[in-house]
């Protein structure tokens, strides 16, 4: 994402001296982005985003502790879910169905004892 961003950035300020030839249809292509809804202020708003992500994470220490409300309403969620999985292996028993649902893990392949009766 931070390289897209940069390239735009470029590509809107014409500052590359490489694409000097193309710098009408650069521009072109920007507005066309902002037609389809990759606006100034998304760009930014994304900008901003990528600067947390690579930005430095504080220390432990200073991180909150773990949220009491956030982990009942995982706590809930997780509960929720194991009854409707019971459920649905209840109802659903064709395998590839589960395996889609991510009830089922798909089995390993049995191992070819043909290399062991030659």
């Amino acid at each position: 994402m931070a390289t897209f961003l940069a390239r735009l950035k470029t590509l809107e300020a014409g500052t590359d001296p490489s694409r000097a030839a193309s710098r009408e249809a650069d521009k072109k292509a920007v507005e066309l982005l902002e037609k389809r809804g990759i606006t100034r202020a998304m760009r930014a708003h994304l900008g901003q985003l990528v600067e947390t992500a690579l930005g430095p994470t504080p220390p432990l220490a200073a991180m909150p502790g773990p949220d009491p409300a956030r982990q009942d309403k995982l706590i809930a969620l997780k509960l929720a879910f194991d009854e409707w999985a019971t459920a649905a292996r209840t109802v659903i028993t064709k395998r590839s169905y589960l395996i889609r649902l991510g009830l089922a893990s798909r089995r390993a392949p049995k191992a070819d004892d043909s290399e062991n009766n030659g």
